[in-house]
């Protein structure tokens, strides 16, 4: 074996082994930047999932605050309504102050209530005890209402039948005495049937607030 053929069998075995060594690197390398390609992609799509969850309990955190919201706003305008109720029924000591603007006054107040009703029913839909309860209390409250005007109008036809009468009609002070005297007993005998309706009302009220209060205390203890 001549030099030559040596040197070419050794050039042969060097190139052998650079080419072994070049491949068996080059697929080590491409198993390297494909793992990390992969750590990248699930690494992005942990961060997507973080997104979405956080998404998710922002959103229930503020449907939460929401219905919380919504129970206290109910309250508040139900609480409205049932005063001014109560400030335009009749009795003797100050009948002077009620005009017709108290039924208004009463129906303003009443169809915020129901708007804010209709909002409770939609955020508790699933809770039957509350809406019942909601229900229940919306029925004989809008019975005492009734009672309220029916007596209010009453009051304020009496009056409006003693400004009636002329100045010079024989016997008016008479007149006038009969009818302050008929006024002024229906009054208080609707003023009494309106304290004791208001008496009855009293535990629902109550029962109103403590279920209120129970799930304003869920909803803070579950934060």
């Amino acid at each position: 074996m001549n030099i030559a053929q040596i040197i070419l069998e050794s050039a042969l075995i060097i190139l052998g082994f650079y080419l072994a060594f070049f491949k068996s690197y080059s697929e080590e390398k491409g198993k390297n930047l494909a793992t990390k390609e992969d750590i990248a992609e699930i690494t992005k799509k942990i961060e997507n999932v973080k997104s979405e969850i956080q998404l998710l309990t922002d959103r229930k955190k503020n449907f939460e605050k929401e219905m919380r919201q919504s129970l206290l706003d109910y309250h508040s305008a139900f609480n409205t309504w049932y005063v001014n109720i109560l400030e335009n029924f009749p009795s003797l000591n100050i009948l002077e102050q009620y005009s017709y603007e108290g039924n208004q006054i009463i129906n303003r107040s009443y169809n915020e209530f129901i708007k804010l009703h209709a909002v409770v029913n939609i955020y508790y839909n699933e809770d039957e005890s509350l809406i019942k309860a909601f229900i229940d209390l919306h029925d004989k409250v809008l019975d005492f209402e009734s009672m309220c005007k029916n007596s209010l109008s009453e009051a304020l036809s009496y009056n409006d039948e003693i400004n009636a009468i002329p100045s010079i009609q024989i016997g008016r002070n008479i007149t006038i005495a009969h009818l302050i005297k008929e006024r002024d007993s229906k009054i208080h005998e609707n003023y009494l049937k309106g304290v004791a309706a208001h008496e009855k009302l009293a535990p629902i009220f109550k029962e109103i607030r403590r279920m209120i209060n129970e799930r304003l205390r869920v909803g803070i203890s579950e934060k």
